[in-house]
């Protein structure tokens, strides 16, 4: 048994703190309550003695196949890799949800981590994104990459029934939800028929997962909301505001999850406006290749000229996001990560600082983190800190219900019930060069 002592518990549902120690056995919190270090003397005890206690943290919108740079090789080293899911242990966060991958290659990560070889957060995952025939991301993120890497990544799926087909065969692979991409780009590419978005949603349904859908407009999440999607992936960047109180009072109604990704939209304003990124060097999971990558004068020369759309649009999510908030919708953290400068790990403390300025208070915001990340995932024995829970803890200096900064102050971190220093998570040698 491990006992944290001397702490203050956050609880993220009534926003406030108290202190207890917290007992740790077999991957699982077996008690809350002060006083546990003396009633087991044996037992091995870690003093954190003004330190704050919280649930780890959830990114639940990632991408683990990219390392958030611009297409360098040094990105999908599998040394990088390793590196990436480190990153997030060291910014506490204990889990993620991969919105569209390869599946075979996270369930070897999965036997790795078993096996005890590979430091890493829970890792959750969708499968590859169905999608219409040369639709998103196919024509777009995917258009240079060979046939075989796209059919590990995406399924393209043009009617109901090859779209029941597909689900079932992700479903038997042991995804954890499914994710669909409704976006035509601006009306520059194929989108998927509403009647087979409908089909993927009842045949995931029937499967008993749940679907995500990235949508690209009000409209297309509106349908999205009335097929019975469970959550929507990016929030619309349009500015009606009838429409959208529309599509919010919807979504609070159903209780569908909104997961805003405000760090990806504030990265590639960050590109395009030359910044050099000096505050991420040496952060784990930021390598210096990517960094030089990011730097490349013909990298942001691409860039410029979209930066006053890209200033729009993180303003946009920003107020839709204040809407949505206001409206009672479920809003969880998701960054969106594998993207260009969107960092594995450090980008989850972006969106929650995004969240912050979008209206929400520190606990509202720690909480779509934590307990409400894990709603949208599904997994009730994560995101307390509480009896019977999943014992995956950080402890940081400083209360974060007072001063969100206090996340970035990492004490410890228990993955799985198993105790780290944030030191431990550098990698070999420390380096971030990502060889």
């Amino acid at each position: 048994m491990l006992i944290l002592t001397g702490g203050r518990v956050v609880d993220v549902t009534a926003g406030e703190s108290f202190p207890a120690d917290v007992a740790v056995e077999d991957g699982r919190i077996r008690a809350v309550c002060p006083g546990l270090g003396e009633e087991h003397p044996q037992a091995e005890k870690i003093d954190v003695t003004g330190k704050y206690i919280l649930p780890g943290l959830i990114d639940a919108h990632v991408h683990l196949g990219g390392s958030a740079g611009v297409g360098s090789p040094e990105e999908f080293s599998p040394e990088q890799f390793e590196l990436n899911l480190r990153g997030y242990l060291c910014c506490g966060v204990t889990a993620v949800l991969d919105m569209g991958g390869m599946w075979d290659l996270l369930l070897h990560w999965r036997e790795l981590i078993l096996e005890g070889e590979l430091l890493s957060p829970r890792l959750f995952g969708v499968g590859p994104g169905l999608t219409a025939p040369r639709g998103h991301p196919v024509s777009t993120v995917f258009k240079d990459f060979p046939p075989e890497l796209v059919d590990r990544l995406a399924r393209q799926v043009d009617d109901p029934q090859a779209a029941r087909e597909e689900v079932a065969r992700l479903a038997e692979l042991g995804v954890d939800a499914i994710k669909a991409i409704y976006d035509d780009a601006g009306g520059r590419l194929p989108k998927l028929p509403r009647p087979v978005l409908a089909a993927l949603i009842e045949e995931a349904h029937r499967q008993g997962l749940k679907a995500f859908v990235h949508v690209g407009t009000i409209a297309d999440a509106r349908e999205a909301v009335e097929l019975g999607a469970d959550g929507i992936e990016h929030l619309p960047t349009e500015g009606n505001p009838g429409a959208l109180e529309k599509l919010f009072r919807a979504m609070a109604h159903l209780g569908t999850f909104c997961t805003p990704t405000l760090a990806v939209y504030e990265a590639l304003f960050r590109i395009a406006s030359g910044d050099d990124f000096e505050d991420l060097e040496g952060t784990v999971g930021v390598p210096r290749a990517v960094l030089q990558g990011l730097r490349r004068r013909e990298v942001r020369e691409r860039f410029q000229g979209r930066r006053n759309g890209f200033e729009r649009r993180l303003e946009s999510a920003l107020a839709n996001t204040r809407l949505a908030h206001r409206m009672g919708v479920r809003l969880v953290a998701g960054t969106d990560a594998g993207n260009p400068a969107t960092f594995h790990g450090f980008s989850l403390h972006r969106e929650l600082s995004l969240l912050l300025a979008a209206g929400l208070s520190p606990q509202e915001a720690i909480r779509c983190a934590t307990l409400g990340a894990a709603e949208k995932l599904g997994r009730p024995e994560l995101g307390e800190v509480a009896p019977g829970k999943a014992a995956d803890l950080v402890v940081v200096a400083g209360d974060p219900l007072e001063d969100m900064g206090a996340l970035r102050r990492i004490e410890l971190v228990v993955a799985a019930g198993v105790p780290h220093r944030p030191e431990e998570f550098s990698g070999k040698g420390g380096e971030q060069d990502g060889t």
